[in-house]
């Protein structure tokens, strides 16, 4: 005999992301003057769940640690070794 009820167990997913914190970048500087040939150093703080990666461009291409003229630090700051105008 045949019985046409399954019998296998039952399965059930959950996906739950946590709690998560919509991305802001807090207040800073947004004008700078710098004098030729100094060094600059560009302040950005952001925060949120998950914590918000920082990409800094410039002409709309992304700045690498390749460029020796820029320092990307951890902190989200940008170094500029030596202006030129």
């Amino acid at each position: 005999m045949f019985d046409s009820r399954c019998h296998c167990p039952s399965v059930r997913l959950s996906v739950c992301c946590g709690d998560t914190v919509p991305p802001t970048i807090e207040p800073s500087q947004t004008e700078y003057e710098v004098m030729r040939d100094h060094n600059v150093m560009l302040h950005c703080r952001a925060s949120g769940v998950p914590q918000p990666s920082i990409t800094w461009t410039k002409d709309g291409h992304p700045l690498t640690q390749s460029d020796m003229r820029y320092r990307l630090l951890r902190s989200g700051w940008l170094a500029i070794a030596v202006v030129r105008y």
